[in-house]
């Protein structure tokens, strides 16, 4: 097995394992700064292991089957971080 398949591989665990965790939308008492976190981990996540592919790849992960919302938020910060990039 090459090593950027296992790189991919340990990649999909540990964002399966976030987005697992944080299915669920928000809801009244959530800790949003917590979720906010979350959401840069995995964004950070998807930067260091695809780089510029990155937004590519959070745009499968929200289409595939099952994907619930925090995959989305993860898309939103990917797009923002690029366009807070190309406006400085």
């Amino acid at each position: 097995m090459n090593t950027m398949h296992v790189a991919d591989s340990r990649l999909n665990d540990m964002l399966e394992t976030i987005m697992a965790e944080r299915q669920r939308g928000f809801e009244p008492g959530d800790d949003l700064p917590a979720r906010r976190a979350d959401i840069a981990k995995a964004a950070d996540l998807l930067l260091r292991f695809y780089g510029e592919g990155a937004l590519d790849r959070a745009k499968l992960l929200e289409q595939r089957p099952g994907a619930g919302p925090f995959a989305k938020w993860v898309r939103i910060d990917l797009e923002r971080r690029g366009s807070d990039r190309s406006s400085s």
